[in-house]
């Protein structure tokens, strides 16, 4: 037997060599494909992409989520604008109001309407004097005396609570 193998060229053991090579390379590869750690793999990336799909869509709805709190909050503040804008008109007709129908009790009115006005309105408003200022005045004087009798009478009507 040993005669015989002597008797095989070698080239005859490399090309047996690189056969045996090939078949255990193949053979490998078809294991690693057919393989129960295949099919875990094949579970395993389908998973992945299900998990990456679920991520983006929840990523685009967070984006679409914060795009409308910014059109919300951006609303809010042009409606509070206009709100203020509005408050702010009011506040001007009152002012020119008191200005113009009693400005004597404009000057009073500490922290309030004189306040907001520029000195050369209210220096104008307390210049004025008309029989406007003069009724309003009286008026004033009125309302403040029936509000006085009016909370005496509502006092001396309460009966008595027993203690």
């Amino acid at each position: 037997m040993s005669e015989m193998l002597d008797s095989i060229a070698p080239e005859l053991w490399l090309i047996a060599a690189g056969f045996l090579l090939l078949a255990s390379v193949v053979g490998f590869a078809a294991g690693r494909r057919t393989g129960s750690g295949a099919t875990q793999i094949k579970e395993l990336t389908g998973a992945l992409d299900d998990a990456r799909a679920e991520a983006d869509g929840a990523r685009s709805e967070l984006d679409r989520y914060r795009g409308s709190v910014a059109d919300h909050f951006a609303d809010t503040s042009e409606k509070l604008r206009d709100l203020t804008l509005q408050y702010r008109s009011v506040y001007d007709h009152l002012a020119a109001g008191a200005e113009e129908l009693c400005p004597e009790g404009f000057q009073q009115l500490e922290g309030g309407l004189a306040a907001a006005l520029p000195e050369s309105l209210l220096e104008d408003a307390l210049e004025t004097d008309g029989p406007s200022a003069d009724a309003a005045e009286e008026s004033i004087e009125d309302l403040e005396a029936s509000l006085a009798e009016a909370s005496d009478s509502t006092e001396s009507a309460e009966p008595e609570k027993p203690l």
